[in-house]
């Protein structure tokens, strides 16, 4: 039996969907596998051959020295605007007897002040 031209049309239509859809799965897989290879395993034996190659000020060596290491400029100033503004959120609730700052959320006025009071308190630990 004789098959039309649009039989034909459709499978070739068919055929380079197909071959397209082959091309793509291999191109990602070709890609997952170049991110795996540049990635460090720890434990295997390439990894413990390049690390024995490593010199032992080099493992240790930090990228920039512990003195010239800098906070950057907005970080002390976001640090204390934080702390103050958890502070003042607190003491406006306690005044308010909770009704303000945020009218309709009673205790979580409380909560949201303490939030930005740690915050704030756990900049202090990375400012240099």
């Amino acid at each position: 039996m004789a098959r039309t031209d649009d039989e034909l049309e459709a499978q070739d239509v068919t055929a380079d969907a197909e071959e397209q859809e082959v091309r793509r799965r291999s191109k990602t897989r070709h890609r997952r596998t170049e991110r795996a290879a540049d990635k460090r395993r720890p434990g295997t034996k390439a990894d413990q051959e390049a690390q024995e190659k490593l010199t032992e000020e080099d493992r240790h060596k930090p990228s920039i020295p512990r003195d010239k290491r800098r906070s950057p400029n907005w970080w002390a100033p976001l640090m204390c605007t934080l702390m103050i503004l958890g502070l003042i959120v607190i003491v406006v609730a306690y005044v308010s007897h909770v009704a303000l700052p945020i009218p309709g959320l009673g205790q979580a006025n409380l909560f949201i002040g303490f939030g930005l009071l740690i915050a704030g308190f756990l900049m202090t630990m990375g400012w240099r």
